[in-house]
Formats: C-alpha cells, structure tokens, sequence
C-alpha cells in the first residue's frame, strides 16, 4: 500500500515537474528570429531588377584562375603535385634509382 501510494506520487512529481521544466531542446537563435519576425511583420527592404542578369558582370576571373578552370586532370594533379616538396624529392630520388640501373653494369661488372 505505501509503496503504490510513493509511486502514484513520483508520477505526479514527475508530471508537474515536466510541466514547469524547460523544453529539452530549447529553441535556435534562428528559430526564435522566425517567430519574432512573424510577430511585427515590417515590409522588406529590398527589390527585384527589372534589368537582365549578366553572369559575366558578378565575376571577374584572373588569367590565373581561369588557367586552372580550363586545365585538364593531369593538368591539375601536376600543378598539385608539384607544390607538394616531399612528393617531388621522393619522386627524384625514384628517377634517379631507375637511371641507375643502366649503369649499374659498369659500376659493377660481374
């Protein structure tokens, strides 16, 4: 009997604390802009050009830049590859151990 009267209790406490706790999630600095706009609409501040758009007036490429638009893959792994300085004092050292196998039968006959 006491033990069910305790649980009826917790259940209650539990209730009521549910209600006056804050909400597990509580609302998003964007959510809370949401609701405070739609509460005191103002008219908007901004307007649509009658006028045609033109893409080529918004951005301006460089010779740079449009250089490395119009390369290829191999283009771009290359110029990638290159300001990577271990990469290419590995891959020197690798030519030179090739290079040396052609040489190597004078370096060491037999």
């Amino acid at each position: 009997m006491f033990m069910s009267l305790l649980t009826v209790i917790g259940i209650f406490v539990s209730d009521v604390a549910l209600c006056i706790a804050r909400p597990a999630y509580p609302l998003r600095r964007r959510e809370r802009q949401v609701i405070e706009m739609n509460a005191d609409p103002q008219p908007l501040k901004h307007f649509v050009s009658e006028e045609p758009f033109d893409p080529y007036s918004v951005e301006v490429v460089s010779p740079e830049q449009e250089r490395l638009f119009l390369a290829s893959q191999w283009r771009m792994m290359w110029l990638r590859f290159k300001k990577h300085r271990v990469a290419v004092a590995a891959a020197v050292v690798l030519v030179l151990m090739y290079l040396s196998i052609l040489v190597v039968e004078f370096l060491a006959p037999l």
